[in-house]
């Protein structure tokens, strides 16, 4: 009975909670006579566990996800840039985006992008997953991971740039937590230019040290950047609440003040 009692809704817990196993018994069967019931109790769905909820609804925010970049990227970008998405395809990430020298109009770049949008930190099997990704694509000059929300797990700044070594080889990655469609599009645009320098320059010289210590500066400013967004966000929502409250608070005054001089205009009458 605990488990009926607890699948019903609020407003009829206190009558149910009245029947014993024979009383509902006995309403079940005076219930079946009423024609169409059992139909309609047939054609009831069976119930989702939390985990069939949870893989559907992370399903669904993925693909919304994946949608929305695909959307940004084809509007945004020039059109030496082409743009695939893979993501129904194994081992490829979810975009795979290509560059063609607009001087040359040869020398394509290629990037591998992964797209993220959950709720908690991606965990760091995703992340894994990706490094295989890309070494199953040994064609790839760099890769991108974009979480729309929430952090990367073991990587704090919002705007992290490394070289993995993958397939004896160092690819420059870029780890993107933003939902900025701006920020999204100078990032891939950003990538594709290291890839590019890196090609053209690439040898063990101070120029590339030079280049990526430049980088490294550009994370931590784009950083600073982005705590400064958001606390600017948390202003602006305290002020908006703080407005609300007076806002409320006059109402109310105004109410008071009207009744106030209803009342002495009914005793003056």
């Amino acid at each position: 009975m605990e488990a009926i009692i607890a699948a019903v809704s609020d407003e009829n817990k206190e009558w149910i909670a009245k029947f014993t196993p024979q009383t509902l018994g006995k309403f079940l069967d005076a219930v079946s006579l009423i024609p169409g019931v059992i139909e309609a109790a047939h054609a009831i769905p069976p119930p989702i566990d939390d985990q069939q909820r949870y893989s559907k609804v992370s399903t669904i925010k993925g693909l919304q996800a994946e949608n929305e970049f695909e959307d940004l990227c084809i509007k945004a970008l020039p059109d030496n840039y082409i743009i695939e998405n893979v993501a129904k395809k194994s081992k490829t990430g979810d975009f795979v985006i290509e560059r063609v020298d607009e001087s040359t109009g040869h020398g394509k770049y290629k990037m591998l992008v992964d797209v993220k949008n959950y709720k908690h930190n991606v965990p760091s099997k995703e992340i894994e997953k990706f490094y295989r990704d890309i070494e199953c694509n040994q064609s790839t000059d760099c890769g991108m991971l974009i979480s729309y929300f929430s952090r990367f797990s073991g990587i704090r700044s919002s705007f992290k740039f490394e070289e993995k070594l993958i397939n004896n080889q160092k690819i420059p990655i870029l780890y993107l937590q933003s939902n900025d469609p701006q920020i999204i599009i100078e990032s891939i645009k950003f990538m594709f230019c290291i890839s590019a320098i890196k090609r053209q320059c690439y040898n063990p010289n101070a120029k590339w040290e030079c280049i990526l210590q430049q980088i490294h500066n550009l994370e931590d400013t784009l950083d600073a950047m982005s705590r400064m967004r958001s606390n600017l966000l948390e202003f602006k929502l305290n002020i908006e609440k703080q407005f609300l409250g007076i806002m409320s608070e006059l109402t109310t005054i105004e109410y008071c003040m009207k009744t106030q001089i209803n009342t002495i205009t009914t005793m003056l009458a």
